[in-house]
């Protein structure tokens, strides 16, 4: 029997992952174009802790949380968790929308247990005992396991997504937006929720937000994505509190906060490129303020001096020491 791993071991490694779609055929049925939703991704997670993937409507978050939940084949690059490709390792997925993500034709006993019931033979009665166990740390009352999963409210319906993923007895739980599609103050229950199961089983999160306000409840690590690329990634209270990337300073300097006025100019072009036609260089130097001689150049993730983050921006340190931080609203 292997001896158990150190709590802060790598759990996750993704190495240069690359995903790309093609986009329009011609008459000859040869491809026109590819959309680039991943362009060389490198993250580790360590073992028990969270993971947030932060970042603009397209910078490829989606894609990423399919990649690692097997929904997506990467195009280069490969997903290990704790050494082993990911396709030989529970990872589960839990979805932004938990009306369509469960099959509303089977009892909520049977949707929690179809990870467990596809990989191998369980008697009936055992799978329903799993349910309701499962039901209840979740935050459910097992008497309900026969229902159907539109008889319960949206927030409901979430903690039966969650208790499904739990059921594979997943080393990481991929959270793709999971509580976007949720009132305020059900949000705020989910997100308890998952900091008592991580606390409880010892779950890595890869958490993908739009929602700083959500990703600093819960995040031990950043990483923030444009165009398919990590450009920052360190611990949440650097990267939060005192962005260094021109990018991560406009995206919180975007939150809007009562009270404050407007942050100075930090991006000099709003307009998102395509992933059709991919930038050369620095793939942010056109919407940045912050643009010199040498951004035309390819920017590879390298450490800041203080070694608090990795950065994809050659002139990090000279931005970090200059610009004033953003810091996300209380």
């Amino acid at each position: 029997m292997n001896p158990p791993k150190s709590p802060t071991s790598t759990v996750l490694s993704v190495k240069d992952l690359t995903v790309r779609f093609p986009v329009g055929r011609d008459w000859l049925g040869r491809i026109k174009a590819y959309a680039h939703a991943l362009n060389g991704v490198d993250l580790t997670v360590a073992r028990g802790k969270t993971l947030c993937i932060v970042g603009e409507s397209g910078c490829g978050k989606s894609t990423l949380a399919q990649v690692l939940s097997g929904l997506v084949r990467p195009t280069v690059g490969r997903v290990e968790v704790a050494g082993k490709t990911a396709a030989h390792n529970p990872l589960q997925i839990v979805f932004q929308d938990p009306t369509s993500s469960l099959d509303a034709r089977l009892r909520v006993w049977q949707v929690i247990t179809e990870p467990v019931f596809l990989r191998r033979s369980v008697p009936r009665a055992e799978l329903r005992s799993m349910a309701a166990q499962l039901a209840q740390q979740v935050g459910l009352r097992p008497e309900h396991i026969d229902r159907y999963p539109h008889e319960f409210s949206g927030g409901q319906r979430q903690r039966i997504a969650i208790a499904r993923a739990l059921s594979a007895d997943p080393a990481i739980m991929v959270l793709d937006e999971p509580t976007s599609a949720l009132d305020v103050s059900v949000q705020a229950q989910i997100l308890n929720l998952l900091l008592d199961l991580q606390r409880d089983r010892n779950l890595t999160y890869v958490f993908i937000s739009h929602d700083v306000s959500v990703v600093r409840h819960i995040a031990d690590e950043v990483a923030v994505m444009y165009l398919g690329q990590v450009v920052e990634t360190g611990k949440s209270a650097d990267v939060l509190g005192r962005p260094a990337h021109p990018y991560t300073q406009l995206l919180l300097a975007s939150v809007p906060v009562i009270g404050n006025a407007a942050p100075d100019a930090v991006a000099a072009n709003a307009e998102i490129p395509s992933n059709r036609n991919l930038p050369t260089g620095c793939y942010f130097r056109d919407r940045c303020a912050q643009a010199a001689p040498g951004c035309e150049q390819p920017q590879a993730l390298r450490p800041l001096a203080d070694g608090s983050r990795m950065l994809r921006c050659h002139r990090a340190e000279t931005i970090a020491t200059h610009m004033s931080s953003h810091a996300l609203p209380a």
